[in-house]
């Protein structure tokens, strides 16, 4: 399914990802197809910031300006948290340029 969209709006940057699509192979299809994508992320997902060391992205302290973090099976990332009704939330970024990431901020 993800291939049809791709196919007929190619021309998008990134594309937000609902939840019932995060896997890995579909992470990694839009990657392939060099275009980005922003998810969220459900707090006991696991990331990591040094090699081979996995938290809960909920256990890290993220600053305002984003975390980039190692996505397991995928590679690097950034990561952001926003309250929303009384909750974290966090969210994921990827560019296929690995040095925009350095300059996205929500």
């Amino acid at each position: 399914m993800l291939e049809i969209a791709f196919n007929i709006a190619y021309n998008f940057a990134y594309y937000i990802i609902g939840k019932c699509y995060i896997c890995v192979s579909n992470l990694k299809l839009i990657k392939n197809y060099q275009l980005g994508f922003l998810f969220a992320l459900r707090s006991n997902r696991f990331v990591s910031i040094e090699k081979n060391r996995y938290l809960q992205i909920q256990e890290l302290d993220i600053p305002e300006y984003g975390l980039e973090v190692w996505l397991h099976d995928f590679g690097y990332v950034k990561v952001f948290c926003t309250m929303l009704k009384y909750q974290q939330q966090h969210y994921a970024v990827y560019l296929p340029n690995d040095k925009q990431l350095y300059v996205i901020t929500f």
